[in-house]
């Protein structure tokens, strides 16, 4: 509850993609049975969901996301194998994403529009692009002023390796983050490789 306290002062927010496909993606996975349950407790964070009256261009606070994937960690008792599937599910469904697939012709422009593609979805935070190594198959962002919870870097973990499942098209990548401010970093840094 406190987390969801603190993203809300931010005034952060988000589009409405993640919270639009909520009910179609735990029907998806075989757990629509729960969606219920997870209305229910994402109400006593404070932010009522009704999938009907949500639009997906329309930035909602950040606050009501972490509370959405929250519930699912309470509900179903996922972990981080689960949150960063979701990600990864996420950017595969997402219709915004799939407007800003547009922008993953190759790695090298990705790579150079990152932030740009993240302002399509996020109003805060700043994604930078640190290196990008095409020979070798990997690449570094950094994301600056961005902290909501340890929970919320898994998901960007998960986002991160579907869009480099689009741009190198190897299903075999991996995300992970090695610097993060809930570990005293300054930032969160990803490091994204594949084969």
């Amino acid at each position: 509850m406190e987390t969801v306290k603190r993203v809300a002062k931010t005034g952060a927010k988000t589009r409405g993609d993640l919270l639009i496909m909520a009910e179609d993606y735990l029907a998806e996975i075989g757990k629509k049975e729960y969606f219920p349950q997870i209305k229910e407790k994402m109400q006593e964070y404070g932010y009522p969901l009704d999938s009907k009256e949500i639009n997906v261009m329309s930035w909602y606070p950040m606050a009501m996301e972490i509370s959405f994937i929250f519930s699912l960690v309470e509900v179903l008792n996922w972990g981080e194998k689960e949150i960063t599937k979701l990600g990864r599910d996420f950017t595969r469904i997402s219709f915004i994403e799939k407007i800003v697939a547009k922008y993953l012709l190759s790695p090298q422009v990705t790579f150079e529009k990152a932030n740009e593609i993240w302002r399509k979805h996020m109003d805060t935070g700043e994604l930078e692009s640190v290196e990008l190594n095409e020979i070798e198959k990997y690449a570094i962002f950094r994301l600056k002023n961005f902290d909501i919870h340890p929970i919320y870097c898994q998901f960007l973990c998960g986002m991160l390796e579907s869009f480099c499942d689009i741009v190198t098209k190897s299903k075999e990548n991996l995300c992970r983050e090695t610097k993060c401010t809930f570990r005293g970093a300054d930032w969160h840094e990803f490091l994204i490789t594949w084969k």
